[in-house]
């Protein structure tokens, strides 16, 4: 069985002072623990990043890893997902938000 996907995921952006891109196509691998891949960030870059999975429940998952393609060259990450639903703490130069966002895999 393959762990490929391909999908776009569709972002707001709370609390942040710039206008970010809100469209973000994206290739990942996900296993039972750990999950790899890329997209599109919010600032128009390519972003690689890997991610260790918490399974909080049945359909609550928490990512927490490392990711590149942001105001430094690795920065850690952490998203929160409920079935294709997600929030994520962003950061900026002028202070912090939070990224609400759904994805969905064709």
């Amino acid at each position: 069985m393959s762990c490929l996907a391909i999908g776009l995921a569709l972002s707001l952006h709370i609390g942040m002072e710039h206008d970010y891109n809100e469209f973000h196509p994206y290739v990942t691998c996900e296993k039972e623990k750990v999950m790899a891949g890329m997209y599109l960030n919010s600032m128009d870059k390519v972003s690689v990043f890997g991610a260790y999975k918490l399974n909080l429940s049945e359909d609550l998952i928490l990512d927490v890893g490392l990711v590149t393609g942001y105001f430094k060259e690795v920065v850690p990450m952490a998203r929160l997902r409920y079935k294709q639903i997600f929030v994520m703490p962003a950061v900026e130069k002028e202070g912090t938000g939070l990224v609400l966002g759904v994805q969905f895999d064709f």
